[in-house]
């Protein structure tokens, strides 16, 4: 349902998904930055006590706004719902930081494919 709703145009079926893509991203994002932390801290021992990540759910939540406004280019709308969500103050910043963050990222790779499919095709006709 949800390749048929972005195939088509339409934005029923692409909400969730979003949200559920964006926040287990989030979560692989807070293992990798763990496991490295936790690298970090055992090969330099004066940094054993300062290096911390937050939790997995606070990472799921800001993945989850990213990657909602990525999709739908509403970046303060991502950012309110997921706050409303988890009545969070303490997630306002890292909220309204990802989902605008979110949508430049998506035009830059966007970008990228479009010369690439240009390139692509200048090389099939030519």
């Amino acid at each position: 349902a949800t390749s048929g709703c972005v195939a088509s145009g339409l934005v029923g079926g692409t909400f969730a998904p979003s949200l559920l893509l964006g926040a287990s991203l989030g979560v692989v994002y807070h293992q990798a930055a763990a496991r490295a932390l936790a690298l970090l801290a055992s090969a330099v021992p004066a940094l054993a006590g300062a290096t911390s990540v937050a939790n997995a759910p606070t990472f799921a939540m800001v993945g989850g706004a990213a990657f909602l406004s990525s999709v739908f280019g509403a970046p303060l709308t991502s950012a309110l719902l997921l706050f409303e969500l988890t009545r969070g103050y303490e997630l306002v910043l890292p909220l309204l930081c990802a989902a605008g963050t979110g949508p430049v990222v998506m035009e830059g790779v966007e970008q990228r494919l479009d010369a690439a499919r240009r390139r692509r095709a200048r090389r099939s006709s030519g």
